[in-house]
């Protein structure tokens, strides 16, 4: 899917929590309705895990569990 493949890039090199926090959410989503494919979400893997608030970290490895 585009739309999850546009925002795995832009999730990869954003500096905002709160845009990050909304790009993974929306990625979420996708991802309940069963929109989502696992390789749309390779991007979301160069994230450094280590520089995210807690909350994040959850979100990125639920994704990365999809």
């Amino acid at each position: 899917m585009l739309l999850a493949g546009a925002l795995s890039i832009a999730a990869a090199c954003e500096q905002d929590p709160a845009a990050l926090e909304s790009q993974l959410n929306a990625l979420l989503e996708l991802g309940s309705s069963g929109m989502l494919e696992a390789a749309s979400l390779e991007r979301l893997r160069d994230i450094d895990k280590g520089s995210l608030p807690g909350n994040l970290v959850e979100y990125l490895d639920d994704l990365l569990e999809l």
